[in-house]
């Protein structure tokens, strides 16, 4: 078992573990807070308590690494590897890091960022694969909602593996129906967008892979990050659902995209504005090749860089908590989306946005 040496810092302020009672919903839901910056959480659901542990304190390393991590640099930019173009350059800190306030953005005003585009693991294959495929998953929703394009919609009734029909039961206690499209990007790698309603509950998840069933699978995992502790329908009683946050909205809240979300979205205008993409004709692939090794891996960002005709960069950021066998991959591109904040996002800087139309220009993009 790998040890964190005597000495290093613990930014773990609180540990929350949710499992159900009932043995129909056995997803645990975990939840890490830092000591430090309000907000700064990570958090993962999953069938195995271990395999959520595991993806929580990945996602709390993450996390801490990129809003309180200024001690690990001494100069204001980091080497990041263009892998469309195939060279390295210098990316400025305030492109990677969130440590507002810091000594490195003294004398500057950074412009709004966020944590899109980070993968982390222990092993670098998988680091660069789970950061470029939630890159391609944000850079996808960002276009498809701007954009309001028809996707695919994913017929779910085609999916046979065990786990993915144990999920879909599982997030039917929940929710009456299941929408499902493809709003990927590219032609090589899936962008899932999975959408849950029913009369007490909703739920919302993304995610990119290699073959449709799997993100799939992905997008039901994180909607139950939605339900968490709540009482599944058939447990409800006519009291309407109140998601709402008190507290007020701040952007630089580490939770700004998900309060948003909870505090003016509801069943009803959530299925209003994704209405177009009710209109989309049928997936019919539903598989795509799988990377099997990083050189394999980088020539395949390499080939979507080029189909989409952006740069895809990447920058390797140390863990904030030293001597931890964590590697952190941040991806991001100057032709696509600095971040999720669509309203205000300046549409005629983005190279993927040229010729098109943005109806939803300066509204905010209702994913959590």
């Amino acid at each position: 078992m790998y040890k964190v040496k005597r000495g290093v810092p613990f930014l773990i302020n609180q540990l929350q573990v949710v499992r159900s009672i009932f043995q129909n919903d056995d997803y645990t839901n975990v939840i890490i807070s830092s000591s430090g910056k309000t907000g700064i959480n990570g958090a993962a659901v999953s069938p195995s308590i271990k395999k959520a542990l595991k993806a929580a304190f990945g996602e709390h390393l993450e996390r801490t690494s990129l809003y309180l991590n200024s001690v690990s640099f001494s100069k204001n930019s980091i080497l990041a590897y263009d892998i469309t173009n195939d060279y390295v350059e210098k990316m400025p800190l305030e492109r990677i890091l969130l440590t507002y306030g810091s000594h490195l953005f003294k004398g500057k005003n950074p412009e709004f960022n966020d944590t899109c585009g980070v993968g982390s693991h222990t092993n670098s294959f998988y680091s660069i694969e789970s950061g470029f495929l939630e890159f391609i998953e944000r850079q996808s929703i960002i276009f498809n909602w701007l954009t309001a394009k028809e996707g695919e919609k994913v017929n779910i009734s085609t999916f046979d593996k065990k786990s993915t029909i144990k999920a879909i039961n599982k997030v039917t206690n929940y929710v009456d129906n299941i929408y499902s499209f493809n709003i990927s990007l590219s032609s090589n790698v899936f962008v899932i967008l999975s959408i849950g309603v029913g009369k007490k509950n909703i739920g919302i998840g993304l995610a990119a892979d290699w073959e449709a069933e799997d993100a799939f699978l992905s997008t039901l995992n994180e909607m139950f990050q939605f339900f968490g502790n709540q009482k599944n329908k058939y447990e409800h009683n006519d009291v309407e659902k109140n998601y709402s946050f008190n507290t007020p909205l701040e952007e630089g809240d580490p939770q700004y995209y998900l309060k948003y979300f909870m505090k003016y979205f509801n069943k009803d205008n959530l299925l209003k504005e994704y209405s177009y993409l009710f209109e989309s004709s049928q997936l019919e692939d539903y598989k795509k090749y799988k990377p099997v090794n990083v050189e394999e891996l980088t020539r395949f960002i390499r080939k979507i860089g080029n189909e989409l005709m952006i740069d895809i960069k990447m920058a390797y950021i140390p863990s904030r908590i030293k001597h931890t066998p964590i590697k952190i991959a941040k991806f991001l591109t100057n032709d696509g989306f600095p971040h999720m904040k669509t309203e205000i996002i300046n549409t005629k800087n983005i190279t993927l946005l040229e010729r098109e139309f943005t109806p939803n220009k300066g509204k905010f993009l209702p994913f959590p």
